[in-house]
């Protein structure tokens, strides 16, 4: 649960909604109702580590999709929500605020792998060392070896099978920069 003191700045109700507290204690407890992209906004100007992953993402990469928001959030954060949106932790709180693009890969391989791998195709600056500790930080290296995405960042272990090369020069093939 979210803590403050009465003596903070008040909240937007809205978004921190206020539950009953335990008689004779100082702080209230708040849950979040974030029901559009504004009120992903007013929690991030609060300082919490929530980001809204659109289409626009990959689209700025060179690789145009479309899929509904997701909402990647700070882990410690997640059971505290009220959303409509489809929630994804990310371990990598400190990245929240400005994520880098590898970050943004990262949170790509929960939503669409296969556009993970095309934004990295197609980018012409990518720094293996970060790739590396955002895959292995979320645990996501069962999807990077699936997709082959050592040839980016040859420091991901190898977890599982990888697809097969000609499948995966197949699928960069059907999907050209």
């Amino acid at each position: 649960m979210l803590h403050r003191s009465p003596k903070d700045r008040p909240l937007p109700p809205q978004v921190f909604v206020r539950l009953r507290s335990a008689p004779r204690r100082p702080r209230y407890a708040y849950r979040l109702r974030i029901r559009d992209p504004a009120d992903v906004d007013v929690v991030r100007r609060r300082g919490l580590g929530a980001y809204l992953l659109t289409a626009d993402v990959p689209t700025r990469h060179h690789y145009p999709m479309r899929f509904p928001p997701v909402l990647v959030v700070d882990p410690r954060l997640a059971p505290l929500l009220e959303t409509p949106l489809r929630v994804v932790p990310f371990r990598a709180v400190e990245v929240l605020q400005d994520p880098p693009f590898e970050a943004l890969v990262t949170m790509m391989l929960r939503v669409d792998e296969i556009a993970a791998r095309v934004m990295l195709v197609r980018s012409s600056r990518i720094d293996p060392g970060m790739l590396t500790r955002f895959v292995v930080g979320e645990r996501l290296e069962r999807s990077a070896t699936l997709l082959r995405l050592q040839q980016f960042a040859p420091g991901i272990p190898t977890v599982g099978p990888a697809m097969p090369i000609a499948a995966v020069r197949e699928q960069d093939r059907k999907n050209p920069g």
